[in-house]
């Protein structure tokens, strides 16, 4: 996961240590769903797609804030501080 937060004069960019976190979370989803009469297997590519989902939006947001913040005008955001 990224965190971005955004400011009129600064962008940062932080990133969570929680990937290493996938087998584990994993197994318990396989464990959790044992104890149901109608279960579903979970396969490894769900758990890489979502990865890769979660990484385009971040991509996604983070270039539509960048862009945004290059296009700004930086008198306006001098005249409100």
């Amino acid at each position: 996961m990224i965190c971005v937060r955004l400011r009129t004069r600064m962008c940062r960019c932080g990133h969570d240590h929680g990937r290493k976190d996938w087998p584990i979370a994993w197994l318990a989803m396989n464990r959790w769903l044992d104890n149901f009469a109608y279960r579903i297997s979970i396969q490894l590519w769900m758990f890489v797609l979502a990865a890769i989902l979660a990484m385009l939006i971040a991509l996604a947001t983070i270039s539509f804030q960048a862009i945004r913040a290059a296009l700004a005008d930086p008198v306006n955001a001098l005249k409100y501080e």
